[in-house]
């Protein structure tokens, strides 16, 4: 594998005795491993998953499971000219646990992003839809008024301009 013994955390090359290591049922030093012959093949990978799992990973951005990632979506809609307060998952019922996409709660108004609507997502299925037209239902009796959106459309100016017009109601 070739691994440099610099590039190794210290927790990693610190050196135990072999009888404290018998003891405690540890595998054998991650370095040892590395460095010798032919290591087998599943301490190799626990060796390396033991490397990686001290490295740091880049943050990834926050995506939404629709698809979207949301500080793009808070900067168009800032860029837009849209101030109101958004919440992005907003739990709009007392009881159930249905949530809105994006909703800005002082004026009722959600936006709701189906996505796979092409690919026979959970928008386009009759099970999934009885149950999304009770939520959407409940949500018009608590005086929400819902905008539906695709993951596609939702940071078009079209979009941003029909968002102001009903926010301004």
């Amino acid at each position: 594998m070739g691994l440099d013994r610099t590039n190794l955390p210290d927790a990693l090359l610190r050196r135990v005795s072999p009888a404290d290591r018998k003891a405690a049922h540890l595998p054998p030093p991650l370095n040892q491993i590395l460095t010798t012959r032919n290591p087998t093949t599943m301490a190799r990978k626990r060796a390396e998953t033991a490397i990686r799992a001290t490295i740091k990973q880049p943050a990834k951005p926050k995506t939404h499971r629709s698809g979207y990632s949301l500080p793009v979506v808070l900067a168009f809609f800032e860029e837009s000219g849209i101030t109101e307060i958004m919440v992005s998952e907003y739990r709009f019922h007392p009881a159930r646990k249905w949530r809105f996409d994006l909703c800005f709660p002082g004026k009722k108004l959600a936006v709701e992003v189906n996505g796979g609507i092409f690919s026979q997502g959970r928008h386009t299925r009759g099970a999934a839809l009885l149950l999304e037209y009770e939520k959407l239902s409940e949500a018009a009796a608590l005086g929400y008024r819902v905008i539906f959106t695709t993951p596609d459309q939702l940071c078009l100016t079209e979009t941003a301009a029909l968002i102001r017009r009903a926010l301004a109601i």
